[in-house]
């Protein structure tokens, strides 16, 4: 009686589990489906679009195009042949040898450039700055080709657009061939534009960092996460040029005037926001590429090594898992994804009233925290993709700070010039990317500095209280700062 007993309460704990989980499956199908079907209306009735080539930006005139010359108009190429100049260039100039006086508040010293240069057989070690900028032009002439390329065509844009060869696009399939590529003569010319301050040649440095600023902007047209962070990468090393260029003094309002309007006319905030649609399109496109059951493992597989350059194999016991998962989850999934991406990200920085991140910034943090509950399973994919980008544009936020102190530095040498001594106080006009606020600015003698609220002082219940006891006035904590130091 007791082992029948046991087999008749298996048999009927088995069935109810069964009937449960169908019973499950069948709502979870059904919510799921008209969950993402009015996920994509609501984006169709607010104007957006999850398709991805539409939020690709339309090329410029070639002959206004800095991407359309040589060796730049075959970087985007999917299956490139590097030019020569390109592959002399790879080894040549390493990230790191870029002075960073941002961070340092110090002038950068063209000894160890040059002594750089003269390692790779470019001039000697005992060169002046002239000697060896004349070096570097003879072994990279391409340099100077872009360099004088840059006030003539003001756009970028590379060529061809990322999608523009992937009519079913997913997030693996995109090509970045060009971001080394790019990185790399962003360097180059960087290091060209210190080399050039050195030696007091205002005009080539002028145009090196142009060349720098529009390999930038480039990047930040392509509206792809991993675009907008090497494009910001590279602009906040092209204001430590800038910087740089200021404190030497060698050039007068007229000749800084183009490269004012340059750093103007780049749009960080609207290429965060361009960024954030195209990776929602993009990760949207691939979640229907990996749903969950048997038959697309492959493709999962695929997709971790793509992303991880690891391989990885699919185990039946996953297999078996994909089985059980029902479609209506991933729809789930997705739907709460466009939502929360749509009403947290996207909306507010679409809104004209989008001048400064603090509004922003703290609910789409007490968002993501909401959503991360494990009660809201439905939600998990939502808090994992808004936490990436919230982390990035973070990142992005420190960069277009940098831009605008960069701005307002030109805004000061242009009175300085004009006057003979430093403006006692910022002209107005001047706004922090952060919370919308002026920067503070202080001067000491021949000495400025410029600082701005950090992300980190955005949400002041969850920032420790500073240790006065190791903060200045002229440094105030958790702040990004533009300090210039006396050129004597």
């Amino acid at each position: 009686m007791k082992r029948l007993f046991s087999r008749r309460a298996f048999v009927w704990l088995l069935a109810s589990l069964i009937t449960l989980y169908t019973l499950f499956v069948v709502i979870e199908n059904g919510t799921g489906t008209r969950a993402l079907a009015a996920a994509q209306a609501k984006v169709l009735s607010e104007g957006e679009s999850l398709d991805f080539t539409a939020h690709l930006p339309p090329l410029p005139p070639a002959s206004q195009n800095f991407c359309a010359i040589e060796p730049l108009i075959g970087i985007k190429d999917p299956n490139p042949e590097s030019s020569d100049a390109l592959k002399a260039l790879a080894p040549a100039i390493p990230t790191s040898l870029i002075p960073n006086p941002l961070k340092t508040g110090q002038v950068p010293d063209s000894k160890p450039l040059i002594a750089h240069l003269a390692s790779l057989g470019i001039g000697n070690a005992q060169a002046t700055p002239a000697e060896s900028l004349a070096a570097l032009d003879a072994a990279h002439p391409v340099l100077q080709t872009l360099a004088n390329a840059a006030p003539q065509r003001p756009s970028a844009q590379f060529i061809p657009m990322p999608g523009e060869s992937w009519p079913d696009i997913c997030a693996y399939e995109l090509k970045f061939n060009h971001f080394t590529h790019s990185q790399n003569l962003s360097a180059a010319l960087l290091l060209r534009s210190h080399i050039a301050i050195a030696a007091g040649n205002f005009s080539e440095a002028v145009k090196s960092i142009q060349a720098s600023l529009r390999l930038a902007n480039a990047h930040l047209q392509e509206p792809v996460l991993l675009s907008l962070l090497v494009g910001s990468s590279t602009l906040s090393r092209t204001m430590d040029a800038v910087w740089h260029l200021l404190h030497a003094r060698i050039a007068n309002q007229t000749e800084l005037a183009p490269l004012r309007n340059d750093i103007a006319h780049i749009d960080l905030p609207k290429a965060i926001l361009q960024a954030s649609r195209g990776e929602l399109a993009l990760v949207t496109s691939t979640l229907p590429s990996l749903p969950s059951s048997p038959e697309h493992p492959p493709t999962l597989n695929k997709a971790n090594q793509d992303l991880t350059d690891t391989p990885s194999t699919t185990t039946p016991e996953e297999y078996g898992l994909y089985t059980l998962i029902p479609n209506g989850f991933d729809q789930h999934l997705e739907a709460r994804l466009i939502i929360e991406s749509l009403n947290h990200l996207i909306l507010p920085m679409k809104s004209p009233d989008f001048q400064s991140l603090a509004p922003v910034w703290n609910p789409l943090q007490d968002r993501i925290k909401t959503i991360r509950r494990l009660t809201r399973p439905h939600h998990w994919q939502a808090a994992l993709h808004m936490g990436t980008v919230s982390r990035q544009i973070a990142r992005v936020a420190e960069v277009e700070t940098q831009r605008r102190h960069a701005l307002a530095a030109l805004t000061i040498e242009s009175i300085r010039q004009t006057q003979g001594t430093l403006p006692t106080t910022l002209p107005p006009g001047h706004l922090n990317f952060t919370d919308g606020k002026p920067p503070q600015y202080q001067v000491d003698g021949k000495n400025y500095l410029l600082s701005s609220t950090s992300i980190d002082n955005l949400n002041p219940t969850e920032t420790p209280a500073p240790d006065q006891s190791k903060t200045t006035a002229q440094t105030p904590p958790k702040a990004w700062t533009w300090q210039m130091p006396a050129t004597d």
